[in-house]
């Protein structure tokens, strides 16, 4: 497995540096974004996970948390990863054999280099990638501290998500394929305390009726972008994100 820098760029006045990843396992290459602080001592690292057909390396949701996060003398963070899984993005890969079980392997690789350099890890998961994130926790050993995990819309009761697609929904079917009828919200029972749930009372993608168990520290927007994109509900949710994380818990 190796990550290769490819490109790096000077950002906000040489404080952080950008380089393009490629991680190869599989026989493919798994790329992604690593913006880095240039000055920080931290051991800590953000790892962000898309969601459905979503890309990390480039959506607006995670470049402006990346920078706001770096920048910000109140946190210390070493760098923030932004990849896009297997077959979509700037990843090698076929799209139509992505199953949970490759998008876990994809994050598993991502984490096991990444711990070559850190131990101590946030996850930043938009709607399936909540999915990810949980399957992840579940299927592995602790060998790295979990900071803080930041969910965004996320999708994680997918069997209550079937009442709200049409039967001609492509979105159904591939859930059905991919996360078949399952429940991760009780996967995450552990992490509680260290999960800041953000979600628009409109969402009509990922209904906020179906997170049946409310998690304990969340954040409610009057907004129906999925996405959390509009420029003022991203100020807000990434607010309320930089403070979550810079709480001591």
């Amino acid at each position: 497995m190796i990550l290769l820098p490819i490109l790096r760029v000077p950002l906000k006045l040489l404080r952080l540096k950008l380089c393009y990843a490629n991680i190869f396992f599989r026989d493919i290459n798994l790329r992604g974004i690593v913006v880095e602080s240039i000055t920080s001592v931290s051991k800590t690292v953000v790892v962000c996970v898309a969601g459905f057909e979503g890309l990390s390396s480039t959506a607006p949701t995670f470049l402006n948390l990346t920078e706001e996060l770096l920048l910000s003398a109140a946190i210390p963070i070493a760098e923030v990863f932004r990849y896009d899984s297997t077959g979509i993005g700037l990843s090698d890969g076929k799209y139509y054999k992505i199953t949970i079980a490759t998008l876990v392997d994809d994050l598993t690789h991502a984490i096991d280099y990444l711990l070559n350099s850190y131990k101590k890890i946030i996850f930043v998961g938009h709607s399936l990638g909540s999915c990810i994130i949980s399957q992840f926790l579940n299927s592995t050993g602790n060998y790295f501290h979990i900071e803080k995990i930041i969910l965004l819309a996320p999708a994680l009761d997918q069997h209550d998500l079937h009442r709200y697609c049409k039967p001609i929904d492509v979105c159904k079917s591939y859930r059905a394929r991919l996360c078949s009828q399952e429940d991760f919200s009780f996967k995450l029972n552990d992490y509680e305390n260290h999960i800041l749930h953000m979600h628009g009372n409109q969402d009509f993608v990922v209904p906020i009726e179906s997170i049946k168990r409310p998690l304990k520290h969340r954040l409610i927007v009057n907004t129906n972008d999925h996405d959390l994109e509009e420029p003022d509900i991203l100020q807000e949710w990434t607010i309320k994100a930089v403070e979550f994380i810079c709480r001591n818990e």
